[in-house]
């Protein structure tokens, strides 16, 4: 009898339970206050551009830009340029009279619709840095994916780990964003048995890092190094199982490498690692919360009001080279003295494309 009045007792304290829980919404996420968003660059010797749009609700899709705003950068020479809108929610130099100079401070001004105001901390072009090496290193990796049946495949990718190691002359520590183009060269041969057999060239381009790719120098004598900043993964792709008499297997014959490295700032620097940590935080118990991602904008005429983005000021320098795999052990590369800027996709048939780099 004890027992079962426990268990009448309990299953009357349930209800009482459920009926006293409350669904928690946190202010941020239900929240109607519009947050700029402000992203904004200027280049060593190229026209300032900035782009400004709304944070997203929760659970929004899409995004809006903000037009007709007042954009304006100043800089340590006593220099005011006003930007207009081009397109709405980017704001640029339309004249192009207005260009970064090296060694010069900028300094981003916006006033939305509603009369906000917001400024960006003062930013230099500084050098960018020289070339040392770019380097690959031969590499098997094994990657265990999830198939759709729930069980892990284990399969093998070979290619090459992409490296670069570069300096620059400076008395303290400097700081580098990174982007790298790809340009993967693919062939093979329809009709192969043939008389007239067609050699087809085909080209893949691609980014093998992302936008918040940063590193930091080390003193060396009279230099501050970065001596290897890992790029990413080049996979070598080749599968003799596509071959039949229609056409020979697609094999990758190389790639071209456009390495992007801008020299920012240290305020710059924090905002891209920032992100970087937010993203790969693996084999971690906590990771870092959203908020620890810093911008260098802030407002002027409310000092508690919301804005999420970063201004740069950046010179760039693009180091180029082609690789080709080999072996496991073995590969070979080429300098390249220039390359286009966006050759895109495409196929030739028979003759390769004239930034095609034959090995």
């Amino acid at each position: 009898m004890k027992t079962r009045a426990v268990k009448i007792s309990f299953l009357l304290i349930i209800p009482l339970i459920m009926s006293c829980k409350e669904v928690f919404y946190p202010d941020e996420i239900i929240s109607n206050n519009h947050i700029p968003v402000i992203q904004g660059i200027v280049p060593e010797g190229k026209p300032p551009e900035v782009k400004l749009s709304w944070a997203t609700y929760y659970e929004e899709n899409s995004t809006s830009c903000i037009s007709d705003a007042l954009v304006w950068i100043t800089d340590d020479a006593g220099n005011n340029e006003t930007l207009e809108e081009t397109t709405p929610g980017i704001y640029t130099d339309v004249g192009g009279g207005f260009t970064g100079v090296r060694g010069r401070t900028y300094t981003l001004h916006v006033e939305t619709p509603s009369g906000m105001v917001y400024e960006s901390t003062p930013e230099r072009i500084l050098a960018p840095p020289e070339l040392d090496s770019m380097f690959a290193v031969p590499v098997v990796k094994t990657v265990t994916s999830l198939s759709s049946l729930g069980t892990l495949i284990t399969t093998e990718k070979k290619g090459l780990d992409l490296n670069v190691s570069f300096g620059v002359h400076s008395d303290s520590t400097r700081f580098f964003r990174f982007k790298t183009d790809i340009l993967t060269q693919i062939t093979y041969i329809l009709n192969p048995n043939s008389m007239l057999p067609t050699y087809v060239y085909e080209w893949k381009s691609s980014v093998l890092d992302k936008v918040y790719s940063v590193d930091y120098s080390f003193a060396s004598g009279s230099r501050q190094i970065v001596p290897e900043h890992y790029a990413g993964f080049l996979e070598f792709v080749y599968n003799s199982y596509l071959s039949d008499d229609k056409s020979t297997a697609p094999y990758t014959d190389g790639w071209v490498v456009s390495m992007h490295v801008y020299a920012v700032s240290g305020n710059v620097y924090q905002y891209y690692n920032s992100i970087a940590e937010q993203l790969n935080a693996n084999n971690q118990i906590f990771a870092p919360v959203p908020s620890q991602i810093k911008g260098n904008m802030h407002c002027t005429n409310d000092k508690y009001e919301k804005v999420i983005g970063i201004f740069e000021a950046v010179s760039e320098i693009i180091f180029y080279r082609a690789f080709s795999w080999v072996n496991p052990e073995r590969h070979i590369s080429k300098d390249v003295d220039d390359f286009p800027d966006d050759p895109g996709n495409g196929v030739a048939y028979n003759i390769p494309p004239y930034f095609w780099v034959r090995w």
